[in-house]
């Protein structure tokens, strides 16, 4: 008698944990991005516009809908190393007339467009003297390995990018 409710109470509980697993988000949800190859990266961003040598150009139509600020001739771009992505870069190219500025904002938003999923931290790792005159460098983590650098200057920031970051990885 002990023995079947134990077997029933078992039977339970991996019916529960199954139920769970089925019903809750996976802690991975999202898409990788870092570390895949161009073939992968073409199913998310589509084909490059332009391809030089470990730099790959993507359309910025998404990104003009998710920062409509962000300038025309502003290019989306992700360098591969060992034909594995690295770093996915925004380049404003700012001028006196279009600025673009870059905060925490939307480095959510840029984030959540490439990886498919919002950030969990916004914890600034920026080393001492990362700056000079008129401009400053910032890094930032975003969680989950990912950090977002960029350098601010008097027509905004530039040289936005994400990439991966030890300093990033849990426990925060």
């Amino acid at each position: 008698m002990l023995f079947n409710r134990l077997i029933k109470i078992v039977a339970f509980c991996l019916g529960l944990l199954l139920l769970i697993s089925i019903s809750s988000p996976s802690a991975t949800a999202g898409r990788y991005v870092l570390n895949q190859s161009p073939k992968t990266i073409e199913t998310y961003f589509a084909k490059p516009i332009a391809d030089i040598k470990y730099t790959a150009s993507y359309s910025t139509s998404g990104l003009h809908r998710l920062f409509p600020d962000f300038p025309q001739d502003g290019e989306f771009k992700i360098t591969f190393v060992n034909n594995q992505s690295q770093e996915i870069r925004l380049e404003p190219h700012s001028t006196e007339d279009k600025q673009f500025s870059y905060n925490k904002d939307k480095a959510a938003k840029f984030f959540a467009y490439i990886f498919g999923y919002n950030p969990s931290i916004w914890k600034d790792i920026t080393p001492p003297f990362s700056g000079g005159e008129g401009f400053k460098n910032y890094t930032f983590c975003l969680g989950d390995g990912v950090a977002t650098s960029f350098t601010s200057y008097r027509l905004g920031e530039d040289n936005i990018s994400l990439s991966y970051n030890r300093a990033c990885e849990p426990p925060y």
